[in-house]
């Protein structure tokens, strides 16, 4: 309940930011804000659905190994955004002078991707391989529910449900899924066991540190 609310909180306080990125400083466009719709609502939890039965067979045919190790490269990459947010959260616009040029800004129209990067940019990637690093050679619970926190809290801020029809559905939808997939299957169950990466809390049985 904690992490949902300090989510929810710094939710709010990304979207007032945004809003003054729009109306007060103008210095981005209301379309640049992206809140879920209904449509986004009722996709969600069919691409988690996707998403988790594609970790699941990709475990049963190429192995644990090979899928842990494309999760945490996945997640050190995407982790960028994440140190991003949580520096500027922290430090406000101390870093805004390393923030403005792109050193690569590209578009692939096709598949409707653009792709631009600062030097913050790469300093925030950086750090986020090597909290990545750390992790892989340490394997510490303790560690890993402090990056599992983080992620989750950051997700929670980069949501921006719309309206309380949405929240409310969204929690509904993802009610059953839950139900579907730890007790009609053994996926989301296979799925927790087998990955060892920052997505999970974990909690040791022995607190002597022998064995988590």
């Amino acid at each position: 309940m904690l992490i949902i609310s300090i989510g929810s909180f710094k939710s709010l306080e990304e979207m007032i930011r945004q809003f003054k990125r729009v109306h007060i400083e103008k210095k981005a466009k209301s379309d640049d804000i992206e809140t879920m719709g209904w449509s986004d609502t009722l996709q969600f939890p069919l691409m988690a659905g996707v998403t988790l039965c594609g970790l699941y067979f990709g475990m049963q045919y190429f192995g644990k190994d090979a899928v842990n190790y494309l999760i945490i490269f996945y997640i050190a990459l995407g982790g960028t955004v994440g140190v991003k947010s949580m520096l500027t959260s922290f430090t406000g616009d101390a870093f805004a002078h390393i923030d403005k040029d792109y050193l690569v800004d590209f578009a692939i129209k096709f598949i409707d991707l653009e792709v631009q990067v600062t030097l913050l940019d790469l300093v925030c990637c950086f750090i986020s391989f090597i909290q990545m690093g750390l992790y892989v050679y340490f394997k510490n619970w303790i560690y890993n529910n402090l990056l599992a926190l983080v992620f989750c809290i950051h997700a929670l801020q980069s949501m921006f449900i719309g309206n309380f029809k949405n929240g409310f559905t969204l929690l509904i939808l993802l009610f059953f899924y839950d139900i579907f997939f730890v007790f009609g299957t053994d996926v989301m169950l296979t799925v927790a066991k087998g990955i060892n990466a920052p997505i999970k809390l974990m909690f040791p049985k022995d607190y002597s540190g022998e064995k988590p």
